[in-house]
């Protein structure tokens, strides 16, 4: 326990947590094709929905949805989708109790210990959101069983719920936001209490593309299939009344997000054999986009790979259906980066988040279908 702080705690502090709310909603949803096999559009169609959803702490909310979907030829279909989402807040960002935990914060020009206090917030509103999406999806006749889709999107939210960081509530502070200033005291002995309730933030906006490529065909005497996914990640940007955006894209100790990340999945099955090798990938980034320029002699946090393979063998046990199962993830034992953050005042060298903390592991299983 914190000395003098009762309920404080310097790794954990487990709270009873209880509430309640009902939730009743009236939805519809309709498709209207407005061509079919003319020259040049093998179809067009508008497609769109619209909830309206009651809730016991916020009252009522809608949401609504209209997208078009254009297909000039059989190999080839275009999408876009404009839509007013909405996210009310849950039972912990709602109703949890205040849990305290020592932390150090970088604040005044220099360092010093403090009091965070995480808290629910029961006055939280929903996150209203727009959002607008483009894509597309191409399957060519001259190369059987072959699929791409890409999908560009932009999501802006207002009152985004979100739970800021003891260090996150102090640069907001010293970048001006009364709302961040107003979370920060000091007790009678000296101590900074810093509250950090879940709050409807200001905005956050977000945009990037997600690229997904499939295959899947005979190889030999078995079947081969190729899942391969891209996303970037453009911007991930947070305002705060009173305060300068921040952008935590490419962030990787604070936040947890490169700009690129993707897998390659590989599989090969024969007969009662099946194989399978992924690859997983993490971009490059920074430690932390919010430290100012030269804080760090080297702010670049270096890509990293993972290998993992499966080997699955199905068979007849007589009582059912059964499969035996092998995996090995992280193949290769690859240290993760050393990023050092901060969360909730305890120290860690890297994001677990982010990446593998576990090294080489392996898992062997059987599975039984009666």
């Amino acid at each position: 326990m914190t000395s003098g702080v009762p309920g404080g705690f310097q790794l954990s502090n487990p709270q009873p947590l209880r509430g309640t709310y009902d939730v009743k909603e009236f939805f519809v949803e309709a498709d209207a094709p407005l061509v079919i096999d003319k020259t040049l559009m093998k179809s067009l169609s508008l497609n769109g929905a619209v909830r309206i959803i009651e809730y016991s702490t916020v009252g009522d909310v809608t949401t609504w949805k209209a997208g078009i979907s254009y297909e000039p030829f059989d190999d080839l279909r275009l999408r876009a989708t404009r839509s007013r989402d909405i996210r009310a807040a849950n039972i912990q960002e709602l109703f949890t109790g205040v849990q305290n935990a020592l932390a150090v914060v970088r604040i005044n020009g220099g360092t010093s210990s403090a009091l965070g206090q995480r808290r629910g917030n029961p006055d939280l509103n929903p996150e209203i959101a727009d959002t607008v999406t483009y894509g597309l999806a191409y399957q060519p006749a001259w190369l059987q069983g072959f699929g791409a889709t890409v999908d560009y999107y932009s999501i802006d939210i207002e009152g985004a719920i979100q739970q800021l960081s003891n260090q996150q509530t102090v640069d907001q502070c010293d970048n001006g936001s009364q709302l961040a200033c107003a979370q920060i005291t000091t007790n009678s002995s000296g101590l900074i209490i810093i509250d950090t309730p879940y709050l409807n933030l200001a905005g956050l906006k977000a945009s990037g593309v997600d690229l997904e490529l499939n295959y899947a065909g005979d190889l030999g005497s078995g079947k081969f299939g190729a899942t391969g996914l891209v996303s970037y990640l453009d911007t991930l940007e947070t305002t705060v009344p009173g305060a300068p955006s921040v952008d935590r894209a490419g962030d990787i100790g604070a936040s947890g997000t490169p700009h690129w990340s993707g897998s390659l999945l590989l599989n090969y099955s024969q007969g009662a054999w099946d194989f399978y090798l992924q690859e997983r990938f993490i971009g490059s980034g920074s430690y932390d986009n919010t430290l100012p320029p030269n804080s760090l002699a080297d702010d670049k946090v270096d890509p990293v790979f993972y290998t993992d393979i499966t080997a699955k063998y199905a068979f007849d046990a007589g009582i059912g259906k059964a499969e035996l199962f092998g995996t090995v993830n992280n193949l290769f034992d690859k240290d993760p980066p050393i990023v050092p953050f901060s969360p909730y005042g305890v120290y860690r060298s890297t994001n677990p988040g982010l990446y593998d903390v576990v090294g080489r592991y392996f898992t062997v299983g059987l599975k039984l279908r009666f």
